[in-house]
């Protein structure tokens, strides 16, 4: 065992044949001439796929294999290093590694699939109310300058345009977040990743408050993105991992609460911290509340504990070559753009085009989505009962219907309007992030997220705000509604075209039968 110890480092495969002998071994004669039995040598007994011995020096043997692979001397440490923690049912070498059923001791762990088991009651109930905290300041953060709007343009001397290119800025960032979230989650874990995207969040936004140069807070509004943009893949994989499949569709709703208390909360925060603090100080308190939630999830939260998925040539390839992908990111970028792109540019709308105070505006956009409060409580059941598919049409056809009217019904008739906009708009996202869980396999799911919300970012949550920006610089801000309307609208014609194969499902058949 000493001469173990100084000789160079062994593979998985190696390191088992020597602690057990190669392979199954052969049938041999006993003494009384009777053939031997195959199967694992006395004192031994089968624990999952591999065996664990009785004999007190195979024992040690074994140990020290188990020490040795702990320290990443084997061929993929990273990703066994931090799932090798635990031992056989009674302590000594052998049993299953937690999380993944053996099936061929001789195969390096690395290369089978690895899923973290659903957590507890309590503790997943606990992690999905730390989780959707996050996600609300990470959510209020990318809006927040929508209600703050009327009073940036008057002070930086910003035209509709100048103001709807802001929002843009933030899409850049945010999508190249979510395109380089992977490489992140892949090498920090979906636990850290999460607390890095608090934190960083949280940063930038005391800097952007501290800054009083244009080009210093377009560039902050940057890497604002870019800091929130790579929670999200990490958020929806964590919760995936450590929820029931069946639940999926109720615990993604409950975390798509975020979104729709950040749109309540936005415009009532802004008018009520403007009369005792300027803009930039409601920047400031929203990035100390960030950074606060990110530590908190660091000594509390739990689950996340695994890698996430880099892109690759390869599987960015296979990704893209998935028809169901493509349809799902034209459908989430009209769902954004009906949600965010709509929601950022629609308090400048009613103080610009309809001639409303800035209070009213603001106060009206809030509001308005209070009922939505309960849409989202129940768009998980819907989803899970009707199915993904006509949840989703039925949100597009809604969406786009009442759109279409913001930019037509004239003088107050819009403010019924702003009231039904929103209100289907949240069934989507529950949908919408099934669908995707469901179309790759699961080490895949963060994958899927982040480039599809990149794309869909850059069109909904980017490109128009700017858009309406542009056609308001020419009066038109009404025919921008119609327009988008009429777009989000004729969406509901890719649905037939979007065929969903369970891939978890595929995967885990797969799995059994090797």
């Amino acid at each position: 065992m000493q001469d173990l110890r100084r000789r160079a480092p062994l593979s998985w495969t190696d390191a088992r044949k020597e602690a057990f002998g190669a392979g199954r071994p052969a049938k041999r004669e006993r003494g009384d001439g009777a053939p031997a039995k195959s199967g694992p040598p006395g004192g031994c007994e089968a624990v999952g796929g591999a065996k664990r011995h009785h004999d007190p020096g195979r024992r040690r043997l074994g140990l020290q294999m188990d020490r040795r692979l702990r320290e990443g001397r084997c061929d993929r440490p990273s990703a066994l290093r931090s799932r090798f923690h635990s031992v056989g049912d009674d302590g000594r070498h052998g049993g299953s590694l937690p999380g993944r059923t053996e099936t061929n001791g001789d195969e390096p762990p690395s290369s089978r699939p690895m899923t973290e088991a659903p957590l507890a009651g309590k503790s997943r109930f606990f992690l999905l109310m730390l989780l959707t905290g996050i996600f609300l300041v990470n959510f209020l953060s990318r809006i927040v300058l929508a209600p703050l709007m009327p009073v940036i343009e008057q002070e930086l001397h910003l035209d509709h345009a100048g103001a709807g290119s802001l929002f843009l800025l933030i899409a850049i960032g945010y999508s190249a977040g979510l395109l380089g979230s992977g490489f992140v989650s892949s090498r920090l874990t979906h636990r850290r990743t999460i607390v890095l995207a608090a934190v960083a969040c949280g940063s930038v936004f005391l800097l952007i408050a501290a800054s009083h140069n244009l080009w210093t807070i377009r560039l902050g509004l940057i890497l604002l993105g870019a800091s929130t943009g790579i929670y999200l893949p990490s958020g929806i994989t964590t919760i995936t991992r450590s929820t029931l499949p069946i639940h999926w569709g109720k615990a993604i709703a409950v975390h798509e609460l975020a979104p729709t208390l950040a749109y309540i909360s936005a415009p009532l925060l802004v008018e009520g911290f403007l009369v005792f603090v300027p803009w930039r100080g409601v920047l400031a308190l929203i990035g100390f509340a960030s950074v606060i939630l990110g530590l908190t999830f660091l000594r509390f939260g739990a689950g996340g504990e695994f890698t996430g998925e880099a892109p690759s040539p390869v599987n960015v390839r296979l990704l893209f070559g998935k028809p169901a992908f493509w349809i799902m990111v034209v459908l989430f970028g009209l769902a954004i753009g009906s949600s965010v792109g709509i929601y950022s540019m629609m308090p400048l709308y009613l103080v610009a085009e309809r001639g409303f105070e800035r209070g009213m505006a603001n106060t009206l956009v809030g509001l308005s989505r209070v009922p939505v409060i309960a849409m989202a409580l129940a768009s998980g059941w819907i989803s899970d009962r009707f199915g993904p598919k006509p949840t989703i049409a039925a949100v597009i056809l809604f969406n786009g219907l009442t759109t279409i009217l913001l930019g037509i019904l004239p003088g107050r008739w819009v403010i019924p309007m702003m009231f039904l906009q929103p209100m289907l708009g949240v069934c989507f996202f529950p949908a919408g992030f099934t669908i995707l869980s469901r179309i790759v396999p699961p080490g895949a799911r963060n994958l899927s997220v982040s480039l599809t919300i990149f794309i869909a970012n850059l069109i909904g949550g980017g490109f128009l705000p700017t858009l309406l920006g542009v056609f308001g610089d020419r009066g038109g801000f009404g025919a921008a509604f119609i327009f988008v309307g009429i777009l989000m609208s004729l969406g509901v014609f890719l649905l037939p075209r979007l065929i969903v194969t369970d891939e978890t499902l595929m995967t885990s058949c797969r799995h059994k039968g090797q």
